[in-house]
């Protein structure tokens, strides 16, 4: 498979090398909103403003307000 970059030259992967890039992509997009649904739930139950401007993206959310995602199989930076 050809991947072609804007203004630079292109790359090669195998078919493993893609599979690979498709699962990680999944995993990630998966997470991610499994992640932000659960935040919502979280916003949504709030009873004061004190409460709501404690949460951001990235926060631990209280066990009760989700199930927690599965850890993906990779590491971010």
């Amino acid at each position: 498979f050809v991947y072609h970059h804007d203004c630079h030259p292109c790359s090669y992967y195998s078919a493993a090398e893609m599979q690979e890039i498709i699962t990680a992509a999944r995993e990630h997009v998966s997470y991610h909103t499994t992640y932000c649904n659960s935040l919502n739930m979280w916003i949504s139950s709030t009873e004061s403003a004190e409460e709501l401007e404690s949460i951001y993206y990235g926060a631990d959310i209280p066990a009760d307000q989700h199930r927690r995602p599965a850890e993906p199989a990779y590491q971010t930076g």
